[in-house]
């Protein structure tokens, strides 16, 4: 019974994580810095690990689109 619990923890813990959006934002300071790039803003998008259906992927857009990025 336990190891029933245990797996279906795990599946339902790795489904949560696949769906889970962290949005962070970090301030650089980087010396000689061409001007034309001061105060550029990047969207940096990493381990995007989709399940099969759009729902994820459009709550994904749906957070990522208002962001202020270049």
């Amino acid at each position: 019974m336990w190891l029933g619990a245990i797996g279906a923890g795990s599946a339902l813990y790795a489904w949560r994580e696949s769906t889970a959006v962290e949005v962070r934002e970090h301030r650089l300071s980087i010396a000689d810095l061409p001007p034309g790039l001061d105060g550029l803003r990047i969207l940096h998008v990493s381990d995007t690990h989709f399940p099969a259906n759009g729902d994820s992927i459009g709550r994904f857009l749906e957070q990522v689109w208002p962001l202020d990025y270049d």
